[in-house]
């Protein structure tokens, strides 16, 4: 049974036999197994065999705890206990390395993250840099001679029925492009900051989509 299993791979793993018990217990309410606790394994479902895997990964509370699309195929409660798994692990001061296509998980778990595209890694960083915001600008009167003048790496411009937008990757290029702007004679509309999502930051990555 999946209490069984647990006990014995937390022994292996250097626990007492209490403390398997114990231990093996709490991972198996954490995620939403205790009332099968004492079933066969041939009983449980695909997705309730992945959540004894994680118990089975965790047991021994590990320095580092590896995993490949742990959350993958599951249900959203089931997702949701994993992923509560996992972030209490991590406030242990433990860490946790893992591969998914899962973007939304990777936002609400991770604090670094590497995206790999084709078996080469294109980028590394916090995931907050990885999806932080760009500015937005909206000028009139531009001509086309200050619209080339503004085109350069990490700025992109398009014009529009009201005008023209320029998308800046940071604030110290939107505050260039204002001051260039001004001296060109063009009127300034409005400026927002807009977040990219984690998706929309892999797929500019990977170039899967032209994305601003």
């Amino acid at each position: 049974c999946a209490s069984e299993v647990l006990q014995t791979h937390a022994q292996l793993g250097g626990l007492s036999r209490q403390q398997a018990h114990r231990r093996s217990r709490k991972l198996l309410a954490q995620l939403g197994l205790l009332a099968a606790a004492e079933r066969r394994l041939a009983t449980f479902s695909k997705g309730m065999l992945q959540r004894l895997a994680l118990c089975q990964a965790l047991i021994a509370s590990p320095d580092l705890l590896v995993l490949d699309e742990p959350m993958s195929g599951l249900d959203p409660q089931a997702r949701h206990s994993v992923r509560e798994a996992l972030l209490a692990h991590a406030r242990l001061g433990k860490t946790v390395f893992f591969s998914t296509h899962i973007l939304p998980d990777v936002e609400m778990i991770c604090h670094r993250v590497a995206i790999i595209a084709a078996g080469r890694l294109r980028h590394v960083g916090d995931v907050g840099a990885l999806s932080a915001g760009k500015v937005e600008l909206w000028a009139d009167h531009v001509s086309p001679e200050l619209q080339q003048s503004l085109t350069r790496p990490g700025m992109l411009s398009r014009a529009e029925a009201r005008g023209t937008v320029f998308v800046c990757d940071n604030v110290e290029q939107a505050n260039m492009a204002l001051d260039l702007l001004r001296q060109g004679g063009a009127t300034i509309r409005s400026l927002q900051t807009t977040r990219s999502s984690l998706e929309t930051t892999f797929l500019r990555a990977t170039g899967s989509q032209m994305v601003l």
